[in-house]
C-alpha cells in the first residue's frame, strides 16, 4: 500500500508466509514480487543428495518444482510429502532422470539433517538474499521461489529487475499448476483465498484452533489481519501460561 501511495515502482520480497500472504495480497492488487524460503529450501538439498548418490557435481542436477509450504513441513517432520499433490522434475544435464530415482528415499534423505528452530534461520535468509540479489543485479537467474506475482505456493521462475517470470515445465499448464498448489494449501489449513483476499480456514484447522487455543476465526480479510494477529498472539500467551502453570 505504501508503495502505491508513493507512486513509485518497486520490487518487493515478502518474508511472511509468502505461499499464502502473497496470494491474498495479490487479490487486492498488492502482490509482492516474490517471497523466499519454504519450498526453495528443498532445491539445493535435493541437488546435493542426488549429486552425491550419482557421483556427479550438484550443479549438473536441475530441479523443477511446483510445491507448497506444507510439503517442506511434512517432509521434515514426517519424512514424506504428506499426500499433498506436487510437481517435480529432475534432470541430469539435459536428460530427465525423475523416473530413474527412488523419490520415496531421496526426498526424506535430502532433509535428514535439516536444522530446526533458530538454527534454520541462516538457510532461510540465504534464500531471500538470493532473490534480492537476482533483482538488484538483473541477473535473469532461473531459480525457485514461493509466491511469485501473487501465486499460491512455490514455482520455478526467472528472476530479474523486471520481476518474476513463471517458467512452466513441459507437461503442466498454468491452470493445472494453480489447481495443484491450491489443493496442497488445504493440507496446510487454508481452504481457499477468495477474490477479495479473504483467507478461509479449513474446518479441521478451525476446530483445532478453537478447541486448543480458544481462537474462533473461520475466515479473515487482509484489512483484519493486524487485529487478528494481535488476538492470536494473546491467545497463545494464554495457552503458554496454562501449560506452564
Amino acid at each position: 500500500m505504501a508503495i502505491q501511495q508513493a507512486g513509485v515502482r518497486s520490487l518487493t520480497v515478502n518474508t511472511c508466509f509468502p505461499d499464502g500472504v502473497n496470494a491474498a495480497l495479490g487479490k487486492i492488487g498488492l502482490a509482492p514480487t516474490v517471497g523466499g524460503g519454504n519450498s526453495d529450501l528443498l532445491i539445493p538439498r535435493l541437488q546435493k543428495t542426488i549429486g552425491e548418490a550419482l557421483h556427479v557435481p550438484l550443479h549438473n542436477i536441475t530441479i523443477t518444482l511446483i510445491a507448497h509450504h506444507f510439503h517442506v513441513v511434512s517432509l521434515v517432520r514426517n519424512g514424506s510429502m504428506g499426500g499433498a499433490p506436487y510437481f517435480l522434475r529432475i534432470r541430469l544435464g539435459d536428460r530427465d532422470i525423475t523416473k530413474e530415482l527412488n523419490l520415496d528415499h531421496i526426498l526424506p534423505q535430502s532433509v535428514k539433517h535439516f536444522p530446526s528452530g533458530h538454527l534454520a534461520h541462516p538457510y532461510v535468509a540465504s534464500s531471500f538474499v538470493k532473490n534480492i540479489l537476482c533483482m538488484i543485479n538483473d541477473s535473469g537467474r532461473i531459480t525457485h521461489a514461493p509466491g511469485p506475482s501473487g501465486l499460491v505456493g512455490g514455482w520455478p521462475i526467472r528472476l530479474s529487475a523486471k520481476g518474476a517470470e513463471i517458467l512452466l515445465p513441459e507437461g503442466i499448464d498454468m491452470t493445472q499448476g494453480i489447481l495443484l498448489v491450491e489443493e496442497a494449501q488445504r493440507f496446510d489449513g487454508i481452504e481457499e483465498i477468495q477474490g477479495d483476499g479473504t483467507i478461509v480456514i479449513t474446518d479441521q484447522a478451525y476446530s483445532i484452533m478453537k478447541e486448543v487455543v480458544g481462537y474462533d476465526c473461520k475466515k479473515f480479510s487482509p484489512e483484519e489481519s493486524e487485529g487478528r494477529a494481535a488476538e492470536l498472539i494473546a491467545r497463545f500467551k494464554e495457552l503458554r501460561k496454562r501449560v506452564v502453570d
